[in-house]
């Protein structure tokens, strides 16, 4: 059934218009979720980026109704939420200053529950702060121009629930935030209609232009307005008819495009105001039988003087979708079918918009609505291209450069280079010209583009050494507008490592026998990657008299050091020995080993009277020190206070000397081995 009726309206569009041909471009989608989006504004930048602002809600509930903005100038659009206040936000409408930077108008409520105007910008990066640039009573369908000297001109209706309600012109300085006089333009009243009822533009030198409709919403007289002579005046226009939703544009030649709709045929109309010649005549924009063309917001023209608009019709009567037309000096061409849901997902047609530049160069803008998931949801999809390009392929990059960041030398990264080809015919690309091999391309050629295509071409970056690399790619092709574009390619090669600073040793002194002493080894982390300790043990010779504490595996930032927590436990007075090993990623020493050495003292219980009777004398000593004993010494040991061992010797006899006059001055300790017992004295060198 629905196939049927679609052969039927297509045979019987020839008696309407001129059949449409289907705009060719590719598609993009600017939002898809499960909000109603529409009311799109866009505009291309000098760069030739794309900015786009639109209202967002979640089905009728128009509390949750926020203000969305998106750019490309990333290589993929990019959405920023700009506001979320739990009250109503709508109609937005932006301009771009010199440097690109967007300064924006919307209406919100404020505390008393009325519409005003919210004006924000984004020249620091983020959005500001909002500037509320009205008060007061309700205030409708708001529009924003700026001029050379960055002044901002806001245009509004009053809104009001008993009539009149006027139109007003106002200004703001952002760069010293004051306002300007509000006009009231000559007492026009009329409720608004709510999408296209008030435009301002602003020419070279710094005059305003206003389009506006006074009357019923349902139809009105256009009145024109500028401020030439200082202040707002009104100039009359061509225009004797009633009309409705007007709009403006203003070119490179400050001449002045005004597009409406004719309240008797619904058709589209068109007239100019030349600077030097004023108004031309009144022309059609849109043949017969184009059914009732709606939701047009943004209106264009690119640097040749072309006029760009679109519009949706759902008549039945006329062809259905979203159409695009084109015009230069009041002549304009059949209308171009843009979308008209081929798949049969969509339920109706709302806002559409169009962005112009360069040799017709054109964005257009559609959003189609449907039931989704039990939802109420507005999508905006993307047309973009060149509409006037010869039989021949045109090429576009994005990005302009490609940044990979710090890659691990002997490691790659792989970024992806869209190539568009706007043309009707096939792009070939004859070569890629790498300045050096460390950046390549991995798929082997040749590589094209189809007609209105795209191509992802990989590029890959492949560092063997460190340091920084600035490069180019030269894309070498067959299309016209450019047979040889150049991206910049930047890397940095690094050399990613973890390193341990280890302790050579650690030393435990005067540490009592039979008692347990702590303390804190490790090694610093010196690379440029954090040092994982995997696992930690001790080996060597006094294994059973050390210990250590530590939550494995341990991370270790660079610049912290890794602490490692020692134990040492002494059973007899000696000096012990053993090695604390660490296991770890450090590239320096996967296995680094640390001294431990304890140096352990007699305790109290072991300085007991003796069974032999023992003479030590001269104590303190100064040369010789000798020992008696009534019983044979089989050994004895001379031990500093810090538990090393600094004079031993083996006999069996009753008496023995020790020579102390190379002996630093202090107490020491004296260990006699007899048969039956070991004692322990305390003995002092002097000088």
């Amino acid at each position: 059934m629905k196939k049927a009726l679609i052969q039927i309206l297509m045979a019987l569009w020839p008696m309407c218009m001129v059949m449409a041909d289907v705009l060719p471009f590719p598609e993009d989608t600017i939002a898809y979720n499960d909000r109603f989006n529409n009311r799109q504004w866009v505009r291309f930048d000098a760069e030739g980026f794309l900015h786009i602002t639109y209202t967002g809600q979640y089905g009728t509930d128009s509390q949750t109704r926020d203000i969305y903005y998106v750019n490309n100038k990333s290589g993929a659009f990019v959405t920023t939420q700009v506001t979320d206040t739990g009250v109503d936000n709508n109609y937005s409408s932006f301009v771009l200053d010199d440097e690109g930077n967007v300064h924006m108008v919307y209406i919100q409520r404020d505390q008393s529950n009325m519409f005003q105007l919210v004006y924000q910008h984004n020249s620091d990066g983020d959005f500001s702060e909002p500037v509320w640039i009205t008060a007061g009573s309700n205030k409708a369908t708001p529009h924003i121009a700026i001029g050379p000297d960055n002044v901002l001109h806001f245009v509004y209706y009053e809104f009001n629930a008993n009539p009149p309600n006027y139109a007003f012109y106002t200004t703001y300085d952002p760069a010293t935030g004051t306002s300007g006089p509000v006009t009231q333009l000559n007492g026009v009243h009329s409720p608004p209609s709510g999408e296209n009822d008030i435009h301002v533009g602003v020419d070279s030198d710094n005059v305003a232009h206003v389009v506006l409709r006074e009357g019923s919403s349902w139809g009105g007289t256009l009145r024109y307005y500028n401020n030439l002579s200082g202040q707002m005046e009104e100039e009359v226009t061509p225009v004797n008819e009633t009309i409705e939703y007007p709009v403006m544009t203003i070119d490179h030649d400050d001449k002045v495009h005004i597009l409406y709709r004719r309240n008797s045929d619904k058709r589209l109309a068109y007239f100019t105001r030349d600077k030097n010649d004023g108004f031309s005549d009144v022309v059609a924009a849109t043949p017969p039988g184009t059914g009732l063309p709606s939701f047009y917001r943004t209106v264009a023209t690119d640097a040749e003087g072309r006029f760009y608009f679109t519009y949706q019709n759902s008549q039945a009567a006329a062809p259905v979708g979203f159409f695009l037309v084109s015009g230069y000096g009041g002549v304009f061409e059949e209308p171009i079918l843009v979308w008209n849901d081929p798949e049969g997902l969509y339920l109706l047609r709302n806002s559409n918009s169009v962005a112009a530049r360069g040799d017709g160069e054109i964005a257009v803008f559609y959003a189609p609505s449907a039931s989704r998931d039990g939802q109420i949801v507005c999508d905006i999809f993307m047309k973009k291209g060149f509409l006037f390009a010869e039989e021949e392929p045109l090429i576009e990059i994005s990005p302009a450069s490609l940044a990979f960041g710090e890659v691990e030398t002997g490691t790659s990264a792989e970024l992806t280079l869209m190539v568009y080809n706007h043309g009707p015919v096939t792009l070939n690309l004859l070569d890629l010209q790498f300045s050096d091999d460390v950046f390549f391309c991995p798929t082997d050629g040749p590589h094209w583009v189809e007609p209105f295509g795209s191509l992802a071409l990989p590029v890959v970056f492949f560092p063997e050494e460190e340091g920084v690399y600035n490069e180019t790619l030269t894309i070498v092709s067959d299309a016209a507008n450019a047979p040889e574009v150049t991206v910049n390619l930047s890397g940095e090669g690094v050399h990613y490592y973890a390193i341990i600073d280890v302790w050579e040793s650690y030393h435990f002194y005067n540490v009592l026998v039979n008692t347990t002493a702590e303390g804190v080894t490790g090694g610093y982390s010196d690379g440029n990657i954090d040092l994982v300790i995997h696992y930690v043990e001790i080996t060597g010779e006094d294994v059973q008299a050390f210990d250590f504490q530590a939550d494995l595996p341990m991370t270790v930032p660079p610049g912290e050091h890794a602490d490692i927590l020692v134990f040492f436990s002494p059973d007899e007075v000696r000096e012990y020995s053993a090695n604390l090993v660490i296991h770890s990623n450090a590239e320096n020493c996967e296995v680094c080993g640390i001294a431990l050495i304890g140096h352990a003292i007699p305790d109290e219980t072991s300085l007991s009277e003796p069974e032999a009777v023992i003479s030590i004398y001269p104590n303190p000593a100064r040369e010789n020190l000798h020992i008696e004993s009534d019983k044979p010494i089989e050994s004895i040991r001379l031990i500093d206070m810090l538990g090393k061992t600094v004079y031993s010797a083996q006999f069996s006899d009753h008496s023995h000397f020790i020579d102390v006059t190379g002996m630093h001055a202090g107490l020491y300790f004296l260990q006699i081995v007899s048969r039956s017992e070991t004692v322990t004295y305390r003995v002092q060198v002097v000088r």
